[in-house]
């Protein structure tokens, strides 16, 4: 199994496309801590607003055990933006319109689908594969 990850801010969040640069600074820094930083982003989104989104993310690095002055200047030179709008590129040009969006084996699973369900779509694709080797 690969997991890929791909940031896709939607344009109406007024402040994601912050958050995306942060977790791909996050990710470049220290590959073993970015689920955490992103997992404690996603936990206090609402506490975040376009007003303090810069503090709240440099804020929240320090729980998920990244360098401030790191990730602080990796988020004010915006050095994972082109990343980011690629990944934002690649999305709309598959036609993606909402996030979260899962591909499994080829399958498109839009949404959160309950825990049971998204491990029972995971589960058929691994016994398919199996099949085939």
């Amino acid at each position: 199994m690969r997991i890929v990850f791909k940031e896709f801010p939607l344009p109406f969040h007024t402040w994601s496309t912050t958050p995306a640069i942060a977790n791909e600074c996050a990710y470049q820094m220290d590959s073993s801590k970015f689920l955490n930083y992103r997992i404690l982003i996603f936990g206090n989104q609402e506490t975040i607003s376009s007003v303090n989104v810069h503090d709240r993310l440099l804020s929240l690095r320090e729980q998920a055990g990244l360098d401030r002055a790191n990730l602080g200047t990796c988020l004010d030179t915006k050095a994972s933006l082109r990343r980011i709008e690629a990944c934002r590129n690649e999305a709309l040009l598959l036609g993606l319109m909402q996030t979260p969006t899962f591909f499994i084996n080829g399958r498109i699973v839009a949404g959160s689908p309950p825990p049971e369900t998204f491990y029972r779509i995971v589960d058929e694709a691994l016994a398919k594969a199996d099949k085939r080797n």
